[in-house]
């Protein structure tokens, strides 16, 4: 299977080659594969292990206000932008950027304004974070490599891997654009 992945520059639009009459289905993406080449790199991937889906659904159902699920979607597509050039475990990131805020969701964390007060939402995520990868068949030896990197995202932890590292600096990331002031003025 082969996946689209965007350069740095920008991409002129095929428009013109598909309004073209006489062009077949080929010869448009050959002709739009020959302007867009600079823009577009072939990425090959290969099918995604179940527990990625199974980790995405149950966040999905779990996040609540509904708002805190997209910050997981574009914290893993932040990771991934900064890690691009870098080897790491990508399974590692995926996992602790979907898990990592578990204890911030309503129903995870207490509704007692006091308690919420006293509430640690990291040392929550950390515990039941290895229970939930079992259930999700996800690789058991890199379980505590996700314990580590959700344990080490805040911007006052120091991050011991690579994979949370880019957690991390993904995760201050967005909460320093237009999304987490949104998200901050609302709170």
């Amino acid at each position: 299977m082969f996946a689209l992945v965007p350069a740095q520059s920008k991409r002129r639009s095929p428009s013109h080659v598909q309004s073209t009459p006489g062009y077949s289905g080929a010869a448009v993406f050959r002709a739009w594969r020959s302007i867009a080449v600079p823009e577009l790199t072939l990425e090959k991937m290969s099918p995604e292990p179940p527990f990625r889906t199974a980790i995405r659904e149950y966040i999905r159902r779990e996040a609540k206000p509904v708002d805190k699920y997209s910050h997981q979607v574009r914290l893993y597509a932040l990771t991934r932008r900064l890690g691009q050039e870098l080897t790491y475990d990508d399974d590692v990131v995926f996992a602790a950027a979907w898990l990592h805020d578990l204890g911030v969701f309503a129903g995870h964390r207490p509704d007692d304004p006091e308690e919420l007060a006293r509430w640690d939402n990291v040392a929550y995520a950390c515990e039941k974070t290895p229970e939930l990868l079992a259930r999700f068949g996800f690789p058991a030896e890199k379980v505590a490599a996700v314990v580590d990197a959700i344990r080490t995202h805040q911007p006052h932890a120091e991050p011991r891997t690579l994979a949370a590292t880019l957690l991390r600096d993904a995760d201050i990331l967005e909460q320093l654009g237009a999304v987490g002031v949104l998200r901050a003025v609302c709170k």
